[in-house]
């Protein structure tokens, strides 16, 4: 059984993970140095089995590790097509798309390459689908669909041929389990990052945002959204007050809130 440590936003940029954000008197000298360290040392073996593969990757949004992750539970999948092989499978698929989108959104990335990226994205997720659907209905199931649909939004074409599909995973996750946390965070994705038009609601989402903390307080991907429903309403305080706690509990998302500022979603896509 796979413990989602935490779920990360498809397009932040953890490339370059630092804490470039802290003002000088926010962190410590010993800390700072504990922090470098940490960031510069490679903390993992090779004889590692998938399930610590997958949480280290979870941790450090590092794609080398989840990919050996992925690689490790489609063998164990193709062997025993069990609903906790098809899981760990679809959970280590869903890490590894949204860190590739994450690279895809990246401006130095010409045509073809951005063109490559995103059909290995939708191959990845795919495959995860077609796993999902051999085994029973869950949350977990629902939740981890809803997932893998949303780094295959990448226009508004797109949007209308996954959306709706994600928006009644996620219905169905909730209902099976109203206490699915990281479900509550994935719903908040379309109030908090379209436009109005198009169903944007910074106050309905931190009412998801804050339903998913109180369910799981450590939950970094509700954090930096939180964070984000925060600052769009004019919070400040409270918003950095999530940013900081997200970045204590996993420094490497560090870059993740001027990227997630100064997203636009054309046509309410999220």
């Amino acid at each position: 059984m796979i413990t989602r440590v935490a779920s990360y936003p498809c397009w932040a940029d953890f490339s370059r993970p630092r804490l470039r954000w802290f003002r000088p008197n926010e962190v410590g000298p010993a800390v700072t140095l504990v922090i470098a360290l940490f960031l510069s040392t490679p903390a993992f073996t090779a004889d590692t089995n998938p399930e610590e593969l997958l949480r280290q990757a979870q941790f450090t949004f590092d794609l080398q590790l989840a990919e050996r992750a992925h690689t490790d539970f489609i063998a164990r999948h193709n062997i025993e097509p069990n609903e906790s092989n098809s899981l760990a499978l679809a959970e280590s698929a869903v890490l590894v798309a949204e860190i590739n989108r994450g690279r895809y959104e990246q401006e130095d990335l010409d045509k073809k390459a951005r063109r490559a990226l995103g059909k290995e994205i939708d191959r990845v997720a795919k495959r995860a689908l077609d796993a999902l659907e051999q085994i029973p209905l869950s949350s977990e199931r629902y939740r981890l669909e809803a997932d893998l649909y949303a780094p295959m939004i990448r226009s508004s074409f797109r949007g209308m041929k996954y959306q709706k599909k994600l928006e009644k995973a996620l219905e169905k996750a909730l209902e099976l389990d109203p206490e699915n946390a990281a479900a509550w965070a994935s719903l908040a994705r379309r109030p908090l990052f379209a436009d109005e038009k198009h169903g944007g609601n910074p106050a309905e989402a931190l009412g998801y945002l804050d339903k998913a903390l109180d369910l799981q307080p450590d939950l970094v991907q509700a954090l930096l959204f939180r964070g984000v429903a925060h600052k769009k309403l004019g919070m400040d305080a409270q918003a950095e007050a999530d940013w900081q706690r997200a970045v204590e509990l996993n420094p490497n998302t560090a870059d993740a809130r001027d990227r997630l500022m100064n997203i636009e979603l054309p046509g309410g896509e999220v």
